[in-house]
């Protein structure tokens, strides 16, 4: 997992809460919620591994989320983003 994952995962909510740190702190949490995404799901007839999911969420971060505002968390490509109806509201 890299930083674009792991920023994906927290700007969509799908872990959720208030945190100062490092980002690299939160990343058992964030695995074990990646994991737990795909579970139970399938793809062509096979089971989903979080590699199905790795390159969407990767283009998601490095060409959508990673370009908040840093300061006030505005997004600029908000209503042209594919994914905003899972964005969560906050800074970068």
């Amino acid at each position: 997992m890299d930083r674009h994952i792991a920023r994906a995962i927290l700007t969509t909510g799908v872990v959720r809460g208030q945190f100062r740190g490092r980002l690299d702190e939160l990343f058992e949490y964030i695995r074990k919620a990646w994991f737990g995404s795909v579970k139970g799901l399938k793809v062509k007839n096979r089971p989903m591994i979080t590699l199905d999911v790795d390159e969407p969420l990767w283009h998601l971060s490095k060409y959508g989320c990673s370009n908040r505002d840093k300061t006030s968390g505005h997004c600029p490509l908000f209503n042209k983003c594919e994914a905003k109806d899972f964005c969560i509201k906050g800074k970068g």
